[in-house]
């Protein structure tokens, strides 16, 4: 699913488009909000993790799920 950069959804959305595999966790994260998407790009670089790869993706929403 082709969603412009500067469209962001509800959790609830992406949650339903994920289930229904179109969209990856790259595109849950880059959607979600514009502080996610940049805590994301900033945990990436701080990491030497590719923004675009979906393990790193993960990795982001597994980190901060241990943080809450």
């Amino acid at each position: 699913m082709n969603i412009p950069s500067n469209v962001y959804l509800s959790e609830e959305q992406l949650v339903e488009l994920f289930q229904q595999h179109q969209i990856n966790w790259v595109q849950y994260v880059e959607h979600h909000s514009e502080d996610m998407k940049n805590d994301y790009r900033e945990y990436c670089l701080d990491n030497y993790l590719d923004c675009k790869s979906e393990d790193a993706a993960r990795q982001y929403l597994q980190h901060i799920e241990s943080l809450i």
